[in-house]
């Protein structure tokens, strides 16, 4: 199960996005397997160019190109989870419960910012 309040707690803890694959090493001894954040940082990097001889080069980049989309994933994520709990707040009020409408503008708002 996901939890949304570790994924918060990780997104303001670790590095900001957003994050990208460094492109054919761009110098300091980065290869294009490595992601880097805000002013260069390096992230992490994955595998190599053959790391097992069993051809996974292609499959390396993909991985990379996945990681560096994490910040972004981490986003949505968060303003999807915002916007399924506003839609619950919806529902009660649309059933005579409390007032839900402002909370689910907004958090269907931040969802299409964050998926822009």
């Amino acid at each position: 199960m996901i939890s949304f309040d570790e994924i918060e707690r990780d997104a303001k803890a670790g590095t900001p996005g957003d994050w990208e694959r460094t492109p054919n090493g761009m110098g300091k001894g980065l290869s294009e397997f490595s992601i880097q954040g805000h002013g260069r940082r390096g992230i992490c990097s994955t595998g190599g160019y053959e790391d097992g001889k069993d051809g996974t080069f292609e499959e390396n980049k993909a991985n990379a190109r996945r990681i560096a989309r994490l910040p972004d994933l981490e986003r949505i994520a968060l303003a999807a989870n915002e916007l399924a709990d506003s839609v619950d707040s919806l529902l009660e009020y649309m059933r005579g419960h409390d007032d839900g409408c402002g909370k689910t503008s907004a958090a269907l708002t931040a969802f299409r910012e964050a998926t822009q």
